[in-house]
C-alpha cells in the first residue's frame, strides 16, 4: 500500500467537498439541518479541528507545524507481565489498579498532577501518596530503555552475522571458480612432463583430460615428446601429436 502523502490527503478532502457541494447547493455540507450537525459533529472530533474550520472547509495549513508522532502508549498488561519478574513479586502481592496506576504514571511522562488521574485509579484516601507506583513507573521505564537497546543490539548482531554469511557465500562462491578456471590449462608441447606427472599424482576419481582442437576430448594415458596416448570415451585408445591438443582439463 502507497503512503498516503499530506497532499494527496488535501486533495482528497476537496474531491469530497466539491461532490457534496454539487448535491447541496454550494454550502460544502449535506442537506438537512441533522445533516449539518453531523457534519460538524465529524469534524469537531478531528483532533486538527479549529473553531474556523466549519465555515472554511479548507483552511490553509501549509504554515501549521508537521504532527509528531506520538510514543506507542505502555498497555496494563505489559505492566502486570513485568510485575511477575521482580523479585518483590515473591512476598509482596501487586493488584490490577497497582498496573493500571504504573501505566497511566509512564504514560504521563511521570506526572505528579494527580488530579488528572482517571478517578477509578485514584487512592480513596485524598492525601494518599504514591511513592510506591512512582518507584516502580521509574523502573518500569529503565526497563522499556533496556529492552529497547537489547533489541538496538540484536538488530546489528544479525545484520552484521547476516552480512557475514554473505560474505562468506561470495567468498565460497568465488573460491569456486577460482579452482574451476584452474581446471583448464592452455597446452603447451613442451610442458608434457609437468602433464605426464600431473596425470600420475590426480586421485582415482580425477583425470587429465585432453581437448583437441576440434573439440574431441579424451583421457590422458602417456606422453612423449613425439605426443601423448589418449583414451576415448568408448575406451578405445589413440594418439594425437602435440600441435593436434588445445587443452588440459581437471576432472
Amino acid at each position: 500500500m502507497s503512503k498516503i502523502t499530506r497532499n494527496s490527503l488535501k486533495e482528497l478532502i476537496r474531491q469530497s467537498i466539491d461532490e457534496l457541494k454539487e448535491g447541496g447547493k454550494g454550502s460544502g455540507r449535506p442537506k438537512g439541518s441533522n445533516s449539518d450537525r453531523a457534519f460538524k459533529k465529524k469534524y469537531q472530533t478531528d483532533p486538527a479541528y479549529d473553531k474556523d474550520y466549519i465555515s472554511d472547509p479548507l483552511p490553509d495549513r501549509s504554515k501549521k507545524e508537521e504532527s509528531v508522532k506520538k510514543p506507542r502508549k505502555t498497555t496494563v498488561k505489559e505492566v502486570k507481565k513485568w510485575f511477575k519478574t521482580l523479585e518483590e513479586n515473591r512476598y509482596k502481592k501487586t493488584y490490577a489498579s497497582d498496573a493500571r496506576r504504573v501505566s497511566w504514571l509512564v504514560n504521563n511522562n511521570l506526572s505528579e498532577d494527580y488530579d488528572a488521574m482517571p478517578v477509578s485509579m485514584k487512592k480513596k484516601w485524598p492525601k494518599a501518596a504514591y511513592k510506591r507506583e512512582r518507584f516502580l513507573a521509574r523502573e518500569f521505564v529503565k526497563h522499556l530503555r533496556t529492552k529497547q537497546l537489547k533489541e538496538s543490539i540484536r538488530k546489528i548482531v544479525e545484520e552484521e552475522t547476516l552480512r557475514e554469511s554473505i560474505r562468506k557465500i561470495i567468498g565460497g562462491l568465488m573460491t569456486e571458480q577460482k579452482l574451476t578456471e584452474a581446471k583448464k590449462i592452455p597446452y603447451n608441447e613442451k610442458d608434457w612432463k609437468k602433464y605426464q606427472k600431473m596425470s600420475e599424482k590426480l586421485s582415482g576419481n580425477k583425470s587429465l583430460m585432453v581437448i583437441d582442437k576440434r573439440g574431441k576430448e579424451y583421457s590422458w594415458e602417456d606422453g612423449s615428446k613425439y605426443g601423448v596416448v589418449v583414451m576415448d570415451r568408448q575406451d578405445r585408445t589413440d594418439s594425437l601429436k602435440h600441435t593436434e591438443i588445445e587443452r588440459l582439463e581437471i576432472r
